[in-house]
């Protein structure tokens, strides 16, 4: 169980709650802090991180991953950290009085990636253990996937953008992990931008991002944190809703370019491509 409070207290601590059969609480956790060292005009500065969000999973030789964040900073105005990253710890639950052991910052697995106050937005953890976490950016209005193995080390992350070429403020945010019968998953959240050339009357829609069990739009995908950009193409879809002849109209720009389609019905099922 976490809470956050979002009247930006001084400092504040994600904090995991244990209750006995009764509904008594038994023992708390609180997840470590850390400090970063941020360079100003005048001089360094210190600060406390603010932990966030706290996922616990069941993994190995039984024990209990706990994921937390820490986008802000411990200051009364509640501002972002910008060296912000992902954590893992590990936490005997059935022992009172236990501490974190085996606390490690995923930039040990992925590099310097995560400094973009990520949050983690929902999860999902599948048959062989392994754990998938979709994030959102607060810093670049992107979302993406990472997969923890049943270990709780990094395998990969998969970041998304819908339509990079727009030049005006806008956001993916993907708020919904669901897996399909092709160990893949649909990732559903919204896009929005603000009036601009792309979109001139400002745009908000929900998206929906068909993704396979490595979480890429395309086969083929092994990079460990390759970037998967929905672009503008505009294509006409009709009938809709559709029957069994489905006709697809393209811009004449793309006539001589490889168009990959794929068609998926109401399960997330491809029934052409």
């Amino acid at each position: 169980m976490h809470k956050l409070i979002y009247s930006w207290p001084y400092r504040y601590v994600c904090t995991i709650l244990r209750f006995n059969e009764e509904g008594s609480l038994k023992w708390y956790w609180r997840t470590p802090n850390n400090e970063v060292t941020i360079e100003f005009s005048d001089g360094p500065e210190q600060f406390e991180t603010g932990t966030v969000c706290a996922h616990l999973f069941n993994i190995a030789n039984d024990e209990t991953l706990v994921i937390w964040t820490d986008e802000f900073l411990c200051i009364n105005y509640g501002s972002f950290n910008p060296y912000s990253t992902i954590w893992t710890g590990k936490l005997d639950i059935e022992t009172i009085g236990s501490e974190f052991y085996d606390v490690t910052n995923l930039e040990t697995y992925f590099g310097d990636f995560e400094h973009q106050g990520w949050a983690i937005i929902d999860s999902y953890k599948d048959e062989d253990g392994n754990i998938f976490l979709l994030l959102n950016s607060y810093y670049h209005h992107e979302s993406a996937l990472m997969k923890l193995d049943y270990y709780g080390e990094g395998q990969w992350i998969r970041r998304y953008r819908c339509f990079p070429e727009d030049t005006e403020d806008n956001y993916t945010m993907l708020e919904c992990i669901t897996p399909t019968s092709d160990n893949g998953f649909v990732l559903a959240g919204e896009f929005q931008s603000d009036p601009s050339e792309l979109f001139p009357q400002h745009i908000q829609s929900a998206v929906l991002f068909k993704v396979d069990s490595c979480g890429c739009l395309e086969e083929d995908c092994d990079n460990s944190s390759v970037e998967n950009f929905i672009y503008h193409i505009k294509p006409e879809i009709f009938p809709n809703p559709s029957s069994d002849i489905i006709k697809v109209n393209i811009s004449k720009e793309l006539k001589d370019k490889n168009i990959d389609y794929k068609i998926y019905n109401l399960q997330a099922q491809i029934v052409k491509s």
